[in-house]
């Protein structure tokens, strides 16, 4: 790798240090409580759960409205379930995200009560 001239040694480890960080993904989607319906019982929402499946924050209940599916959300550190997350939103795309050591899956659901569940 060149480094641009005129920069300090300690910039230039800086910026090398910088470069070599695995790149970060976008681990939590843009989704608010306000994007939830809170109804009824039927599909589960959790805001965050751990690695144990244990609900840590915003632990309720949703039910979809219109063309609303439901989500989980799973982030893995290695082969290991580190944090995730439920609910209901009006766009969600099943698919994986990866990097060096952290994968991101989302799944989607519409077809039964607690569908999305851990």
């Amino acid at each position: 790798m060149k480094l641009r001239q005129g920069k300090s040694r300690a910039g230039q480890r800086q910026l090398l240090t910088q470069l070599q960080q695995p790149p970060v993904l976008p681990l939590q989607m843009p989704f608010t409580r306000s994007m939830f319906s809170v109804v009824s019982p039927g599909l589960g929402v959790c805001e965050r759960f751990n690695a144990s499946g244990v609900c840590e924050t915003g632990e309720n209940f949703c039910q979809t409205q219109g063309s609303e599916e439901c989500f989980l959300k799973k982030v893995y550190e290695g082969d290991t379930v580190s944090y995730g997350y439920q609910g209901c939103s009006s766009l969600c795309i099943p698919m994986k995200l990866f990097n060096r050591i952290t994968t991101v899956e989302f799944k989607c659901c519409h077809d039964s009560p607690l569908c999305n569940k851990f």
